[in-house]
Order: C-alpha cells, then structure tokens, then sequence
C-alpha cells in the first residue's frame, strides 16, 4: 500500500492485527488489500483484522474473510450526521463471550439525548439470546427494567432499542459496553453496538 506512512503488526495468539495510516479522509481500496495479500500469505483468513488510521481521529476496521471477502466497520468511537451523533462499539470475537466493559470507556464531549440502541452480529446466536447492556458512566442506561436490554434473539440477527432509564448525557460522561449473555449452542459472531445520540 504505498499510500500508507506507517505500518505496524501485532500478534495476540492466533489473532494477527495490521496497523496502517494515511492522508486524512483516505481509505484503502479492495486493490490495495490485493496487493498486501501477495505479500501477507495468511492475510485471507477470518483470524486476520486491519485497522485504518488516517491521523485525524477515524479509525475503521477491516476483515478478510476465508472466502476472501472484505468487510469493514468503523472502530468504537463517535461519528456526527447532522444534530445526531453516533457511538459505535465493535466487539471483533469469532465466537461471543460474556464480558463487563468489553471495548473500554468511550467520552462524550457533547450534550445530548441517548435515542436509540441498535445491536448486529454476523453469526445469529442459538440455543440462547445474545444479551448486551450499555452503561453510562458505571449505570445500566436500562437500570430500573433490565428486559429492555439490547436482546438478538436466537437465529436472529439484529435488535433495536428506543427505551431507556437514562437517556440525558452531558460532556464528561463515558458508555461501557457489556456483553450479559450469549449464544448457548452458537454463541454469536462480531458484534457491533450503536447508540444514536441527539444533539443538545
């Protein structure tokens, strides 16, 4: 990728991680993945992820699956359209576990109202529910009816939410992502978490 002004390669186990940095606003394209692939023989694999950073605060993750199809997501933090603002939390496990504060703290430098929570996975959980909680700043945001969590349920995909205990946020505050329950049988493939933010 000639473009990039850095590259750096991390391995955890058997999960490999590829750090690159560009122009701001630049993103890879499919031929740049091709042509690291020729230099990477183990890039094509559901192991692999490659973090894109363009040096002004918009990081966004790719996979290459085994069948050598490139996804992509933007990496937990906050993105603005319009007066909304969108917080992401992208949990990249193959398989779903059970976690408290599975990605860490994101801040809100915003006042606002929490509108809308929105759950996705690649894989649908089986045998069981997939089950997650956002908090704000320790809090379940669902405190006082924990059923209104984010729920996929089983053989299913996606899960909205539009009720919440707390909904007023303010500059300062941080969400936590946890992941309560999974899959029994199938526990669930790559979660992403989204919370739509009103602007105040």
């Amino acid at each position: 990728m000639s473009r990039n002004t850095g590259l750096r390669l991390d391995r955890v186990g058997e999960e490999i991680t590829i750090y690159h940095e560009g122009p701001a606003g630049t993103f890879p394209t499919v031929d740049d993945f091709t042509e690291l692939s020729r230099t990477a023989t183990k890039l094509r694999s559901d192991n692999i992820k490659i973090i894109y950073d363009d040096g002004e605060g918009i990081r966004r993750v790719y996979f290459i699956t085994s069948r050598g199809n490139l996804c992509y997501v933007d990496l937990a933090g906050t993105g603005t359209v319009g007066n909304a603002a969108y917080v992401y939390f992208v949990v990249t496990e193959a398989i779903l576990t059970v976690e408290a504060n599975k990605v860490g703290r994101i801040y809100i430098d915003f006042d606002g109202t929490i509108l809308e929570a929105h759950g996705s996975v690649i894989s649908a959980p089986t045998g069981a529910n997939l089950i997650c909680d956002v908090n704000l700043n320790g809090t379940s945001i669902w405190s006082s009816n924990q059923g209104q969590r984010l729920t996929i349920d089983g053989g299913t995909f996606t899960d909205i939410q539009t009720a919440f205990t707390s909904v007023d946020v303010v500059s300062g505050d941080y969400l936590t992502l946890d992941v309560d329950q999974v899959g029994s049988t199938v526990a669930g493939e790559k979660l992403v978490v989204r919370l739509k933010i009103a602007r105040i």
